[in-house]
């Protein structure tokens, strides 16, 4: 596998930007960013350094493509303790938060069988954007800025209980998607018997 991600590495750096084509909702073809296919391959490999390897190339050579695939390589590039490229492709990371707030008051946190979990998946979001703009500034030892933000975060969420998962969140990541499934399975289980 390292070998045909290397091969894709070369293409994109190469300047193709897509791999492959998809079909579409209405049968058309669309273009998957080469990018993404790289990240989930090295995520397979465990090698979060190649991500980020080829996310600075990619920035030097393309910035326009690196502001586009951003989302995918900020982990990996915080993770390598590159602070000052993560800084520039990091978003506000309490921009989404308005977002869960309107969401939590029109929509349930765990919903009926066979609903996507919407709001669950906007409170990853911010608290993903969260904990990646506090190591960001844990990095640049900025720890009280960091403590403020998770605060901030934390006040500003409306739901107690979406409070509460966001810390949970933040101190264990996955436990929003842990308790959303362990619902769901649950629910099955009761419809089941029923």
């Amino acid at each position: 596998m390292r070998a045909r991600r290397d091969v894709q590495v070369e293409r994109l750096l190469g300047g193709a930007r897509y791999f492959g084509s998809t079909p579409g909702e209405d049968g058309d073809f669309r273009r998957a960013p080469r990018f993404f296919l790289i990240a989930e391959m090295n995520e397979l490999l465990g090698d979060e350094r190649s991500t980020y390897e080829t996310f600075r190339q990619l920035d030097a050579m393309y910035p326009a493509q690196a502001q586009s695939c951003a989302h995918v390589a900020l982990d990996a590039t915080v993770a390598m303790r590159d602070f000052a490229l993560a800084q520039r492709y990091c978003r506000d990371p309490l921009e989404s938060l308005d977002t869960v707030n309107v969401n939590a008051r029109e929509l349930p946190l765990f919903p009926p069988s066979r609903q996507p979990p919407q709001l669950s998946g906007n409170l990853i979001g911010l608290v993903r954007d969260v904990r990646i703009g506090m190591a960001i500034l844990r990095g640049r030892g900025e720890d009280a800025e960091a403590d403020k933000l998770a605060e901030t975060m934390l006040t500003g969420l409306e739901s107690a209980e979406l409070r509460d998962l966001a810390r949970r969140e933040l101190d264990t990541p996955g436990t929003i998607v842990r308790v959303v499934v362990e619902h769901q399975m649950a629910e099955e289980d009761r419809e089941r018997a029923l």
